[in-house]
C-alpha cells in the first residue's frame, strides 16, 4: 500500500486554532491515502477524532468539523463558551 502523509499545523479554522485557555496550543492533522482510494484524517492530539473523505480536502474538512464539535463540548463542560 502506498500512503501519503501530510501534517497540517497552519491554516486551521480560527475556532480550532485559538480554542481553550491557551491560544498557543497547537493541533495537527494527519492525512493518509488508503489503499481503497479514500483519504483518512486524524488529529493525533485527540484520539478518536478521525474521518474519511473521498478526497484529501473532504477528509480534512470532516475531521476539522469533528474537532470543533469535540472542543466546543469540552468548553461547555468546563463552563466556558459554547
Amino acid at each position: 500500500m502506498t500512503s501519503r502523509h501530510v501534517f497540517y499545523t497552519e491554516g486551521l479554522p480560527e475556532e480550532v486554532a485559538s480554542w481553550g485557555a491557551s491560544s498557543s496550543e497547537e493541533v495537527s492533522l494527519h492525512v493518509e491515502l488508503e489503499a481503497d482510494g479514500r483519504w483518512f484524517a486524524t488529529v493525533p492530539e485527540y484520539p478518536g477524532v478521525c474521518a474519511y473523505g473521498a478526497n484529501q480536502d473532504a477528509a480534512v474538512y470532516a475531521v476539522t468539523r469533528m474537532l470543533v464539535d469535540v472542543v466546543r463540548g469540552e468548553l461547555v463542560a468546563a463552563g466556558g463558551a459554547g
